[in-house]
């Protein structure tokens, strides 16, 4: 189920303020606590929130959270770049995966097991461009940014792969905007278990 903008704000707002009354949510939605009654029953009934008394509302993880209020942002490398300028992007941007794309478009996706190949080769990686090494369309996981965070946890542990580029997908065309990894995982994990008190 799709939450909406209001939901989405109210969800944020208890994650971020968890535990937090439906008056001061109320307060700064500048609406009245009764006209909230519908969003906060929808919330609850999804076990997004909880409502504990005298303490207000609490956030309850991520089991059926979008992978877009969770994603990374796109970081990417166009299909003409070097192995050898793969391999720097990498390091500065401590990534686990490398996301190649042409004209914006998802193409390929390159890990630090096929940089470290390439390496053992011993061919020029100044001159490979990174299309030679990547692993192409069809054969790449990736997710929907309106796909639940468990769908995108699951692939990751099924494919045992660090991220998920994530797609969005409008008037038949696919864009990348953004990526999903173990990290973000790790970190909604954290989260449920520390708004848990456990």
């Amino acid at each position: 189920m799709l939450l909406t903008k209001r939901q989405n704000e109210i969800l944020i707002m208890i994650k971020e303020k968890s535990p937090i009354s439906g008056d001061e949510i109320a307060k700064r939605l500048s609406v009245t606590k009764s006209a909230l009654r519908t969003d906060f029953s929808i919330l609850t009934g999804l076990k997004l929130i909880t409502s504990k008394p005298n303490r207000g509302y609490i956030y309850n993880g991520c089991t059926t959270n979008v992978v877009k209020d969770f994603m990374s942002p796109q970081n990417s490398i166009d299909i003409k770049t070097s192995v050898y300028d793969a391999i720097i992007h990498l390091f500065n941007y401590d990534l686990g995966t490398l996301v190649v794309v042409e004209d914006g478009k998802l193409v390929g996706i390159i890990s630090r097991k096929d940089l470290l190949k390439s390496v053992l080769n011993g061919k020029n990686m100044e001159k490979i461009p990174v299309s030679m090494i990547m692993t192409r369309m069809p054969n790449i996981v990736y997710c929907f940014e309106e796909d639940s965070v468990l769908e995108a946890i699951e692939k990751i542990i099924r494919h045992e792969i660090d991220s998920l580029p994530v797609l969005r997908q409008e008037n038949g065309k696919l864009t990348l905007v953004g990526r999903f990894t173990k990290t973000n995982a790790i970190k909604l994990y954290y989260q449920e278990l520390k708004n848990k008190n456990i």
